[in-house]
């Protein structure tokens, strides 16, 4: 299965920033870790390292296992525990998943792009997809050097 456009980036990247916001709302949040994951195999599928997708894998496994935990009422101290872990465990997805992503445009494009942390933490993949939008990342002819003598 293919997770990339014709030109290598993801196939969400094309999704504006507030459809997605209006869609991460409306999903109350399920939207975010469905998109971390997506982002996570189709950078798993480049070729870089399994960390962030078995992350998100895990966290969103936990964070499942505490709701199923919230409604039967019982071991609430367990599943809060589980819950502080499983959003650690997130957070430190993303900022590998920002890595690796990082890693994946240097040594493709030879461009270094310069991802917020604050903001991968605050907001993980939703700005992260959105900063690799086709339109925000330079293409081949744009990065090369003219050699005038």
């Amino acid at each position: 299965m293919n997770l990339s456009d014709n030109d290598g980036y993801p196939k969400t990247a094309v999704i504006k920033l507030g459809w997605m916001l209006i869609a991460f709302l409306a999903s109350s949040g399920l939207l975010l870790l469905a998109l971390s994951v997506y982002l996570a195999a189709w950078i798993r599928q480049k070729g870089r390292s399994p960390f962030p997708l078995y992350g998100f894998i895990a966290s969103g496994s936990a964070f499942a296992l505490v709701l199923l935990l919230d409604y039967l009422q019982r071991f609430s101290t367990f599943g809060d525990g589980l819950d502080v872990v499983a959003t650690c465990v997130y957070v430190l997805s993303s900022l590998g998943l920002r890595g690796e992503i990082t890693r994946h445009y240097k040594q493709r494009l030879n461009w270094n792009p310069e991802f917020s942390i604050l903001w991968t933490v605050l907001f993980s993949s939703i700005y992260l997809n959105n900063a690799l939008s086709p339109d925000r990342i330079p293409v081949a002819s744009e990065m090369t050097s003219l050699n005038l003598r």
